[in-house]
């Protein structure tokens, strides 16, 4: 903010250069505008009276100069325009500030209401009365709000990114085994709305999305373990005949990730019919086998 003895300058000078006028004083423009100029450094409104006593101090010595009327007019000129130079561009300095300051806090007041419809905030930011309030003041009380907002954004938008992250790699074990490469995306934000209603939503749809992954993992586990079991009775490979439906069916990893989609599920339910249906047969062979000794031996008896 500028001194207030600073924009008293022009008046002053002004009226120094009416006194000078009412006294017809006479002087060389080395003398008397270096003294003008170095107003603008006085401290106080004491400033305005040095500044005149020295316009008196100055009448007196001038007056024995004994300039002609045609210097003396050029000097008043010359003390006219400076005074009003100084003066334009004082305002000029002064209106290039206020026209910053005012944009200034014009963009940061649009960006937090930018952020608070994306975040969906309901406390309203409540502007200052601007009638009684400097712009600087203004910047400095918005300034806080806007960066809490973009805290916030940043995160929300960690929030969102994790549950993502979650939902694409859940949706990519539920996929079918040859959609997986043409649904790989990268979990993204909606940067226009981070808003918690939108969140919820998400964090509902993670819910029901582990919720189908834990039942499937369930009938995956147990169509597994009897494919295990039967393989074991019949003596065929396990690995092989579960690679069959889907490699990740037996990988042991803790981090390792099975696929549980409707085509593995169905695969599984396919090889345990198959394995059901070839140790049927095999127990049908045996008891033929059996029931034709059985018959032998009780006719080669009669």
């Amino acid at each position: 903010m500028e001194r207030p003895e600073t924009f008293l300058l022009p008046f002053l000078a002004l009226s120094t250069f009416l006194f000078v006028s009412l006294s017809s004083l006479s002087c060389s423009f080395n003398l008397v505008v270096p003294a003008l100029l170095s107003s603008a450094g006085f401290h106080g409104v004491h400033g305005g009276h040095r500044l005149w006593r020295f316009a008196q101090g100055a009448s007196a010595n001038l007056d024995r100069v004994g300039e002609s009327e045609g210097e003396k007019s050029k000097v008043l000129s010359e003390i006219e325009r400076e005074c009003l130079e100084v003066h334009r561009r004082k305002v000029d300095d002064a209106n290039r500030t206020r026209v910053q300051l005012h944009q200034s806090v014009a963009t940061k007041e649009a960006e937090v209401a930018l952020l608070m419809a994306t975040l969906g905030e309901n406390k309203l930011y409540l502007k200052k009365d601007k009638s009684y309030v400097s712009l600087r003041e203004q910047l400095a009380a918005v300034a806080p709000v806007l960066d809490n907002l973009k805290c916030k954004k940043e995160e929300r938008m960690k929030q969102y990114y994790d549950i993502q992250s979650q939902i694409e790699k859940i949706r990519s074990e539920l996929s079918e085994p040859r959609d997986q490469g043409d649904n790989a995306t990268s979990p993204s934000a909606d940067e226009h709305d981070l808003s918690t209603r939108k969140l919820n939503s998400l964090q509902a749809q993670l819910s029901a999305l582990k919720k189908d992954k834990s039942e499937r993992l369930q009938r995956v586990l147990e169509y597994v373990n009897e494919v295990h079991s039967l393989c074991r009775v019949l003596g065929i490979d396990f690995g092989k005949t579960v690679n069959r439906v889907h490699p990740s069916l037996h990988q042991n990893g803790v981090e390792q990730s099975r696929n549980i989609s409707n085509s593995t599920l169905e695969g599984l339910a396919s090889t345990i019919a198959n394995l059901k249906a070839e140790r049927k047969s095999r127990v049908d062979k045996v008891l033929s086998g059996f029931y034709f000794s059985w018959f032998f031996v009780i006719n080669s008896s009669a």
